[in-house]
């Protein structure tokens, strides 16, 4: 009679499999217990960051803040830690970096916002981001809700403007056909309204692309990409500049909001957007 060959069952071989289960059984064991142990000196590190804070050792817990950055990825809330640490030690260019990633993470952090805006106030340039009050209150209605939030009701919207043209175009009754008329104009003018504020969360994620802090105390701006050219004029640390096109060598062309443009080292800023 047709069966299973009865080697499949010896004993060595059964042990072969247990053996294997075992070692499977191992490893995720150990993966498991790494990652525990990862994620237990990763909060113990942070306790200790905030502790270091707390006392005025500001160096301290911004080494131990960028450490944290290295290991996990970027984070807003480690970014907010490490523009406060920033702003005590002095270093407002730096501070004005973190807070910056830190809104690019997480726009809506109205507590990262109002020191960022705090420490550029303290800089020595001073210089306007260029928005207007219409840009500025636009900004401040965008991020008045999440981005998947304002996507659904976008969506919803949009369709329930679809969904009021089909009953509009089979009502009979005049009245029914202005109630939906008008339902469907308010639903498609809301999904306009959303869509708005989604175009601006994509507009300021393009921004932070190009966008670079000055983080060396005073550096001059020269009109060509040689050292021996005319410096224009200088910056200090915490403006916010434009990176335009490639860099040459150690110098990168930036753009100020107000137009002006010229040539620095790039050892004297750093993009906002990590590499």
């Amino acid at each position: 009679p047709l069966g299973i060959s009865s080697s499949l069952h010896t004993p060595d071989h059964m042990s072969l499999i247990h053996y294997s289960h075992l070692v499977v059984r191992t490893l995720i064991l150990s993966l498991l217990a790494l990652c525990s142990l990862g994620h237990s000196w990763a909060a113990e590190d942070l306790a200790r960051a905030k502790i270091l804070f707390q006392q005025g050792d500001y160096k301290g817990a911004v080494t131990l803040y960028e450490s944290l950055l290295q290991q996990q990825g970027p984070r807003s809330g480690l970014y907010y830690d490490l523009g406060a640490s920033y702003y005590e030690l002095g270093d407002l260019g730096h501070a004005v970096l973190a807070y910056e990633r830190c809104l690019h993470l997480d726009p809506r952090n109205e507590a990262a916002r109002h020191n960022r805006d705090l420490t550029l106030r303290k800089t020595v340039d001073r210089l306007s981001d260029g928005k207007n009050w219409f840009a500025s209150l636009g900004e401040q209605i965008a991020y008045t809700l999440p981005l998947p939030v304002l996507i659904t009701l976008g969506l919803g919207f949009f369709a329930g403007a679809l969904t009021c043209g089909v009953f509009f175009f089979l009502a009979r009754a005049r009245g029914a056909r202005r109630l939906y008329f008008y339902l469907g104009l308010g639903c498609l003018a809301l999904s306009l309204t959303a869509n708005a504020l989604i175009l601006h969360w994509i507009y300021a994620d393009r921004l932070y692309q190009s966008m670079a802090v000055i983080t060396s105390p005073e550096t001059e701006v020269h009109a060509s990409a040689e050292a021996s050219s005319e410096a224009t004029f200088s910056l200090h640390e915490g403006s916010r500049v434009k990176l335009s096109g490639e860099p040459k060598g150690e110098w990168q062309m930036i753009t100020l909001a107000d137009g002006r443009r010229g040539w620095v080292k790039r050892s004297s800023l750093e993009a906002v957007l990590l590499q």
